[in-house]
């Protein structure tokens, strides 16, 4: 009975790892990476609801000196953060942060990111950012 048990917690622990591993490869294979917050912008149809890859800054609630980019939605819930790209331009990012960060004022401001999230549009066909994950550069 013993070696029944241990089988099937292999089996469990196997096939949890099997999931879990096709769904990182998935989502990293659909992943684009892009440069800028404007590439975004300059062509919104290639990217709306797509996963995107951006490095930048996590800014947290502050967005002080930030240089916004155009058509940008303002904030979509009190939890939105900003994500400041390499070239500086900002835009707000709803649905998460990432949790190895927080949000207050000057505690991880311009923490260096790699940011994974979907390009959204509001009802006002402003843009905005929908977390997905994020890692520490």
């Amino acid at each position: 009975m013993k070696s029944f048990k241990t089988s099937f917690l292999v089996l469990i622990i196997w096939t949890f790892t099997s999931l879990s591993c096709k769904t990182n490869q998935a989502l990293s294979s659909n992943v684009i990476y892009v440069e800028n917050l404007h590439q975004l912008i300059e062509n919104p149809g290639k990217f709306l609801g797509k996963i995107i890859e951006l490095e930048g800054n996590y800014l947290g609630w502050s967005g002080s000196g930030c240089n916004y980019i155009q058509n940008y939605a303002h904030q979509i819930t009190r939890s939105d953060w900003t994500f400041r790209d390499t070239d500086g331009n900002c835009i707000f990012v709803t649905g998460g942060k990432p949790v190895f960060l927080s949000p207050l004022e000057n505690e991880d401001n311009e923490k260096k990111i790699k940011l994974i999230a979907k390009l959204r549009e509001d009802k006002e066909n402003k843009f905005y950012l929908e977390f997905v994950s994020a890692k520490s550069k």
